[in-house]
This record gives structure tokens, sequence and C-alpha cells, in this order.
């Protein structure tokens, strides 16, 4: 994420969760991360509370098409109960931040070309 967004993960950030897609082959392939980030650690880009209500859907790839392809095992009904952070895109690369409040989790969706 910080290599490709600039977006710094938290030293206190665990994975817990992973799944990919096979990569094509310039190396385009769906990602998700499911991510434990203590409270204490999330800073700017890191806090739920600044996430929106629900996915946006501004005709980017879904966070449910995503999933799928990368073999998650999350669901729709899952994903629409989400907490999100504006989607981030460059180029044709996408990045969509969300957060569980049920699990406490943040869900990463990945899309690269």
């Amino acid at each position: 994420m910080e290599t490709m967004w600039g977006i710094e993960v938290p030293s206190g950030a665990e994975v817990l969760e992973y799944y990919s897609s096979e990569a094509d082959f310039h190396g385009g392939r769906d990602e998700v991360y499911v991510l434990d980030i203590p409270a204490a650690d999330r800073a700017e880009g890191w806090d739920p509370a600044d996430y929106g209500d629900g996915i946006p859907s501004d005709g980017a790839p879904t966070a449910g098409e995503v999933s799928a392809s990368a073999g998650s095992p999350i669901t729709d009904d899952m994903v629409h109960s989400l907490s999100c952070a504006d989607p981030e895109r460059a180029e044709q690369n996408y990045l969509l931040i969300c957060f569980d409040e049920k699990d406490e989790a943040f869900y990463l969706f990945h899309q690269i070309f």
C-alpha cells in the first residue's frame, strides 16, 4: 500500500486474512486484505469515524466483485455492512478501504491492472 498508494499502514497492523486472484501476464490481479489495526495505531486515513456509511457506488469495481475475483469468502451481505473511505484511483488501479464495526477489522479491496 505504501509503495503504490503512498498510504502508510500503521506499524501495529496485522494481516488476518489475504486473498488474491491469479496474476495475469502483466501482473494484474484482485486482492482482499483483512487487517487488525489497534485503536491506538489508527492515524490519518485509518480512523473509521472519517468513513462514510456503506460503499461508494460511483461506477468503480464493487467490493463484492473484487472479493469474488480474489476468491475471498466475504459475501455481498457482509460487504454492505461496511463503512468505507473514499476510493483511491491511479490509472486503472483501484483501492477501497473499509471498516466493519462488528469485528473491528479493516477490509482492503485492491484491484491492480
